[in-house]
């Protein structure tokens, strides 16, 4: 039937309604009466809508027409299909692509003259989305307000008015405004749309005061076609309180000002509507409030979940919490509720979470970006397994080696990287593909042909990849590749095949989807195979809106790429509806919703922000000027939620964050505070009646609640009570409260650590023994002796059950002996262990590791540090390796056995480790060259003896050194500020010319830290060269046997252990016969000899290693070699193995390099065959005779005290190996070693030196 007519009255009128009573009484009955007037009613929000459906169905078993009761977004979806116009755009990345490119070709025209004024550059996307975002915040307000410092939002309206009229669809930011003006002019020719036909009037709830302009005019136009009825909360509209004023009409207040549709109330009889009192409070007087304080605003979850765990015991109802911080913790509400079986409904996954497309993006963007190519990304894509390929995707025959595949190895991404400084980016792919097939394992090194075998793999597997990646690179990588030609392998020399490269972006998609292993992926990712089928669901429909405006998608390259993200970025995956009795909204999606017991959240100024939105060129001046936006309309819009947010239920409970001192209280939460009397506050701080009073009775200590009086305030407050510090049993004890699951964990672990009965058994009660570890370890820490015992200097070595760390023990000494202590070499008892001598000397003893505190007898502990003896598989220890086990067992089996460290991350800086191997390999190289002898092989004709000896200037060597540092440094050619500075350090030179040298070598002046090298190389005139980087092997194995066995003084055997690795430098020193006696022995030298021992050795030995270092200053010279001889045990490794794989050699000196800014040969000696005043054999010191004797041994001793510390290091490492083979994984905390220690995460026991912690 035609609609209602009413010329005598307001086309839109206003009635104001109680706070509380969204939904009048006499409207229900309206509503739910088949007889009475017919309305479309306008809601609020969705929420609102719902609701009121589900209220009208509990009243009446008349069947409901739910198209009556709309939101004006669900309004605007009806209208558009009554007007018949054409169909709105996606609002997501395919739309936004489709405008991009017709802003570009615009651009191309000098569309935008301000902010593109050079047509012929590239228009970005990024402008695109700044002109949408200011047009889409633009498109509802006042069209005739002109802007003169627009920046091209006129043109842009142009662009999509000739876009929808080219492609017969409407863009979503400009839906209304074709809906207003299409609307306008059915107005004029007498039309209605359907959807309005047959209605008596149009019910408009209570709108937020920032209603647009354009939506408030859609209305008014609606009132043009049916009566308009309003419904608004009274108040102040210029703050807010009021709600949106559709008509500048005084509201209804009596019964003859109602529309007619409306007049009419329950029983047939004229209504009369309610009429605001002059002054409108936020309480509507039928809601009880209470106001809960929390110490921490992220108490707020939990406080929520104790109110709804009582509200639920005591008979429950519907609940509704309203959270403004909502979209920043929908996932931890969802796991915090879940405990008890509440479920709420799924926020739309945005597609970037889904872990397929995650994965697939990543990939995508490897060839793109700061970070294209870099370690990080190829190790997470060679280590990932979300997406899983089938073998199409690399399988491929190697023309030569069955059983060689395309596969990369991380730990040699990792090695080649930081040798070749690759940090991704620009020039990262080139210096990938240059660098695998120039890189070269090391000939040395154990597992040769394995190292041979992984090289080419990863080669080929990342050529494959970049293959693979083809149709995603930018021209200039496409050309690099063209000009490369065929792979050839590096280690085999064969030439390898390699994937067809796909023809464009999408083939590359659909080849990547074809090489899945589609069973398995849907077996373990079922639901996330929807984020694959969304993205080509998005990718097609973006194709098919840009065909239809004859654009194209972009082929190939970054643009593809960005456009696929786009897609992606744009676009979500659709939630979960479920219904139930608990809801959580924001404030402005619960605009008209109401429940039994309604609880507030988020509302600090921090989580419930007043500021406006942030919109492009739009600043607050410019929101002035044209009087649109104002800043204040966020402010407004919260004053009216808070306003029915408080009367949304009969129990409203507010969470107050205002104990917190790093909170606020927000805006409209101060105002309502500061508008009670001190008698309101007390009827707010009541606690509610569904909390029993035993939940805040002070005599129980796990009390949950607290009821207390603040200093500055006469009212009590119920406040949350998540943890506290109680004295029970005058013992001071640590509470946790709370009924969830993390809650009741907790207590039961306090309650184990305290030793008081457990609220519930530990899922594996031997794990509670790692917490008591950690202070079981620091008192025995703070318990280890320090008492001055023999001869006030030192302690027994008995006492060395007693030590669980190296805090208190002495390991290196001064570069001055103390004056005030004696020789340890001449002490009554040997080794020793350290005491205090006085506040500021602890005596210097040597290395008692491993330490082996007495067990505690507590077996699931004991065992779990290896003390069951547990026996495992001999090994072949590294120095290296040997010496982290050495440092701290636990770390070196977490570490080295179970590779539980870190991943390595690329330093913008050069890798200290990729210095220090140029630094070995130059200098090695440089010698080796012109001594000519081979690295890793042993010289048998000394002519030259040495460098210095070489006929060639110091310049020309210089020269020669220059051009091997050059040729092994890929990374001294980058043009940044680091390699820049690292030139400088090393070589005094600017990459013009190193370009210039490489072009032209040539005598150079001796400058730079390799100049200092080079010094101090040429210093060393007096001892011949064996050989460089010599490996510890023998004719039967990869690795040398060393024992350690029964001493002269009745010291049983303590064992062997097997080594490899390669010394750095071994020279010959000159015996009288020449460099060889050959009347000496051919047997091993014997590790135990005296100083008047008449063995007789054919040649006498320097060992050498070279470790860079910064500086050093003058205050820490030597202390790199101090620490490498008492504090490490690879000199005396190398020292032994040598003397074991060499029979009649004599080891009689060792000594660390120290290559900084200055180089330092440094010389520990045995003095029966060499002198402190030896000379050009570098800087000679003679520590051992102070220190080192045999156990056992009586005084005065005789031993050879140089022979007696590699003796006693042998020992360190044999004993240390023997507890490994046995499992013992005892930790050996210090400060230094847990604070750099890459486990210490996983360890906990760094916290032991935590301050009063």
């Amino acid at each position: 039937m035609p609609p209602a007519q009413s010329t005598e009255k307001q086309r839109v009128s206003l009635e104001h309604v109680e706070l509380g009573k969204y939904l009048p009484e006499w409207l229900l009955s309206l509503l739910e009466s088949n007889t009475g007037p017919r309305f479309l009613i306008i809601h609020s929000s969705d929420s609102a809508r719902k609701q009121t459906l589900e209220v009208l169905r509990s009243r009446t078993s008349a069947p409901l027409e739910s198209a009556l009761h709309q939101t004006i977004d669900r309004l605007l979806d009806t209208l558009q299909a009554d007007l018949r116009l054409p169909r709105v755009l996606p609002d997501d990345g395919s739309t936004m692509q489709l405008v991009h490119s017709a802003c570009s070709e615009a651009a191309k025209n000098l569309a935008f003259p301000i902010i593109h004024p050079v047509p012929d550059h590239d228009w970005a996307m990024s402008r695109t989305k700044r002109l949408a975002s200011l047009h889409k915040a633009l498109s509802e307000e006042d069209s005739s307000v002109t802007w003169d410092s627009d920046p091209g939002v006129v043109e842009f309206e142009s662009v999509l008015v000739q876009l929808e009229s080219k492609i017969e669809r409407i863009h979503p930011s400009r839906r209304l405004a074709v809906i207003v003006k299409t609307l306008k002019e059915w107005e004029s020719t007498g039309q209605t749309p359907f959807s309005l036909l047959g209605l008596d009037g149009i019910i408009v709830m209570d709108q937020a005061p920032s209603l647009s302009w354009l939506r408030r005019k859609l209305l008014v136009q609606l009132g043009d076609i049916i009566p308009i009825h309003q419904l608004s909360h009274a108040g102040r509209f210029r703050i807010g309180e009021h709600g949106a004023w559709l008509v500048d009409e005084s509201p209804c207040r009596s019964a003859d000002s109602l529309p007619d549709c409306v007049a009419i109330g329950e029983n047939q009889t004229p209504r009369i509507p309610w009429r605001a009192p002059s002054f409108v409070s936020w309480n509507g007087g039928n809601t009880v409030h209470h106001r809960i304080s929390l110490a921490r605003r992220s108490h707020s979850i939990a406080a929520a979940f104790e109110l709804l765990k009582s509200f639920e015991e005591n008979g429950g109802g519907s609940v509704l919490i309203i959270d403004a911080a909502l979209s920043s913790r929908r996932n931890a509400w969802a796991k915090a509720l879940s405990e008890r079986g509440w479920v709420i409904p799924n926020q739309s996954e945005n597609m970037h979470s889904n872990p397929l497309v995650h994965w697939l993006l990543v990939l995508a963007n490897l060839p793109h970006g700061d970070e294209s190519w870099s370690l990080k990304t190829l190790r997470a894509l060679a280590l990932q397994e979300t997406l899983p390929f089938s073998e199409s995707w690399m399988a491929i025959e190697h023309p030569k080696n069955e059983g060689w595949r395309p596969k990369p190895s991380v730990s040699l991404l990792e090695e080649i990287a930081r040798g070749g400084h690759i940090l991704g980016g620009n020039g990262a792919l080139e210096k990938w593909i240059s660098t695998l097939s120039t890189w070269r394992p090391d000939p040395l090194r154990p597992n040769f042909e394995a190292a041979v075998q992984q090289l080419e793999e990863t080669q080929w597997w990342f050529r494959s990849l970049v293959e693979r990646m083809h149709p995603l690179l930018d021209n200039d990588s496409q050309e690099f590749l063209r000009e490369l030609g065929p792979l050839v392998g590096v280690s085999s020399g064969e030439e390898l095949p390699l994937p067809i490269a796909s023809v464009d972006g999408e083939d590359w998609l659909m080849t990547l989807f074809s090489c899945l292993d589609w069973p398995l992926l849907i077996e373990r990712y079922d639901g996330g195979v929807a984020g694959l089928q969304k993205l080509v669901e998005l990718y097609n429909r973006a194709k098919t809106l840009l065909s239809s405006a004859d654009y194209n998608f972009p082929v190939s390259g970054n643009k593809w790429v960005e456009s696929l993200q786009l897609l992606v970025g744009e676009a979500s995956l659709p939630s979960i509806s479920i219904d139930g009795d608990l809801r959580i909204l924001s404030p402005e999606n619960a605009r008209g919703c109401s429940a039994d017991l309604v609880i507030l959240v988020g509302l600090s100024s921090q989580e419930w922000s007043m500021k406006p939105s942030l919109i492009p060129w739009l600043d607050a001046e410019a929101r002035l000027l044209l009087g649109i936006l104002r800043p204040d309309e966020p402010l407004r819009d919260a004053r009216h939620d808070f306003r029915s947010m408080l009367n949304a239920g009969p129990t409203v409970i507010i969470l107050d964050p205002s104990l917190d001192s790093d909170s606020h209280p927000s805006a409209p939460l101060d105002e309502w505070y500061s508008s009670l009397s001190i008698e309101e506050l007390a009827r707010i701080n009541t606690p509610p009646i569904f909390i029993a009073e035993s939940e805040w009775d002070n005599t129980d200590e796990y009390r949950k609640w607290d009821l207390n009086l603040p200093k500055e305030s006469q009212v009590c407050e119920l406040s949350l009570r998540p943890a506290a510090i109680e004295v029970v049993n005058s013992q001071v004890q640590k509470i946790i409260t709370g009924s969830g699951r993390k809650n009741n964990r907790l207590r039961s672990g306090l309650s184990i650590k305290e030793g008081i009965e457990s609220f519930q058994s530990p899922l594996h009660p031997d794990v509670i023994l790692n917490g008591w570890f950690t202070l079981q370890m620091r008192d025995r820490i703070a318990r280890e002796p320090t008492a001055k015992v023999i001869e006030e200097y030192w302690q027994p070595n008995s006492a060395h059950t007693e030590f669980v760390s190296m805090e208190k023990i002495n390991i290196i000494p001064a570069k001055k002996w103390p004056k005030t202590i004696p020789h340890l070499r001449l002490a009554s008892d040997w080794p020793l262990l350290s005491s205090r001598v006085n506040s500021k000397t602890i005596s210097p003893v040597p290395d008692p590791r491993p330490l082996r505190p007495s067990p505690l007898e507590v077996s699931p502990f004991d065992a779990s540090h290896g003390l069951d003896d547990l026996e495992l598989k001999d090994r072949v220890w590294s120095a290296s390796r040997i010496q982290t086990w050495i440092n701290c067992p636990r770390r070196g089996w977490l570490e080295k056995r179970l590779m539980a460290e870190a991943d390595e991350e690329m330093r913008q800086d050069i890798d200290a480790r990729t210095r220090g191997t140029l630094h070995h390999d130059s200098i090695a190289q440089l010698i080796t060259e012109n001594l000519g002898f081979k690295v890793g092989e042993e010289r048998d004709v000394f002519e030259p003896v040495n460098l210095s000896m070489v006929p060639k200037t110091p310049e020309q060597l210089m020269g020669e050194y220059v051009s091997i540092v050059i040729r092994s440094a890929p990374w001294l050619f980058s043009g940044d500020a680091i390699a820049s500075q690292r030139r400088e350090d090393l070589l005094s030179m600017t990459l013009d010319e190193i370009e210039e040298h490489l072009e032209n070598p040539q005598s150079r002046e001796i400058c730079g830290n390799i100049g200092s090298m080079l010094t101090a190389e040429l210093y060393l005139s007096n001892s011949a060269i064996l050989g460089m980087e010599l490996p510890l092997k023998t004719n039967e194995h990869e690795y040398a046997i060393i024992t350690v066995p029964a001493s002269p003084e009745g010291l049983a055997k303590i064992g062997e252990i097997k080594v490899r690795g390669r010394i750095d430098r071994v020279e010959i020193y000159p015996m009288k016969e020449g460099w060889k006696n050959s009347a000496g022995s051919t047997e091993i030298c014997p590790l135990d000899l005296d100083k008047d021992s008449s063995w007789v050795a054919q040649r006498h030995i320097i060992i050498r290693d070279l470790k860079t270092v910064k500086g050093p200053e003058k205050k820490v010279e030597r202390l790199r070699h101090k620490e490498a001889l008492f504090d490490e045990v690879q000199l005396a490794l190398y020292a032994r193995a040598w003397e074991v794989t060499h029979p009649g050699d004599r080891v009689v000196g060792v000594g660390i390099t120290e290559a900084g800014e200055t180089v330092i040969h440094h010389l520990e000696i045995d003095d029966t065959i060499l002198s402190p005043s030896d000379r050009n054999f570098g800087r000679i010191s003679n520590t051992f005779e102070q220190m080192f004797r045999r156990p056992r041994e009586e005084r005065p001793p005789k031993s050879n005290s140089f022979r007696a510390w590699m003796r006693h290091q042998l020992s360190v490492a044999v004993g240390t190996s023997n507890a490994a083979q046995r499992g013992l994984v005892i930790p050996t905390p210090s400060k230094s070693a847990c604070e750099y220690c890459g486990v210490k995460d996983i360890c906990g026991l760094d916290t032991i030196f935590w301050s009063d912690n």
